[in-house]
């Protein structure tokens, strides 16, 4: 499995203002996406018709950086979306370990191992379940543009952080003694 889309961008205005500026455009009402704006953080997703159950969310975090502001944030699913992924993937692998064990016992005692029939099972069925979530994810690449997009638009000299970039957290960080 791939990592999630990465969002990291940096502008040299403050914080507060940098979080102002969403607040203020979500307010307006008039952009594609909807969102929560905190006192730290801010998450995006896309509004109205075009969302669908694949639609990407974006959760930001957001720090003063080298006298401004760096925006990091990962795209993923609705966070219901997600919780039921995962519940899938824990049963399936359940029930894989589960048939393997038992197919086994099964196999060593000379009975007939359909245990190991049902860990197949669940091995073909979690491949399924990798399948959609993939395509899930291909079919939400617009809507990541999009979303990308209007950050752009509400910060216009934003910029992307360089790759090998220290991360925020890391760089605020005072070295002891000091």
């Amino acid at each position: 499995m791939k990592p999630r889309p990465l969002v990291d961008l940096q502008t040299s205005d403050p914080p507060d203002l940098v979080l102002r500026r969403f607040r203020d455009c979500l307010a307006a009402g008039a952009c594609p996406v909807e969102g929560h704006v905190g006192s730290k953080e801010l998450s995006l997703a896309l509004s109205g018709e075009g969302r669908h159950v694949f639609s990407p969310w974006l959760s930001v975090e957001v720090y003063p950086w080298r006298g401004g502001t760096r925006l990091r944030g990962v795209f993923g699913p609705h966070p219901n979306l997600w919780t039921l992924f995962v519940f899938i993937y824990a049963t399936w692998v359940v029930v894989f370990i589960g048939g393997l064990v038992f197919g086994y016992g099964q196999w060593i005692t000379s009975a007939d191992p359909w245990g190991l029939w049902l860990a197949g099972g669940a091995a073909v069925a979690q491949g399924v379940s990798c399948g959609v979530d993939l395509w899930g994810r291909s079919y939400g690449r617009r809507q990541m543009q999009t979303i990308r997009d209007f950050m752009l638009s509400a910060l216009p000299d934003a910029c992307e952080v360089p790759p090998d970039a220290p991360l925020p957290w890391v760089e605020q960080e005072q070295p002891l003694g000091v």
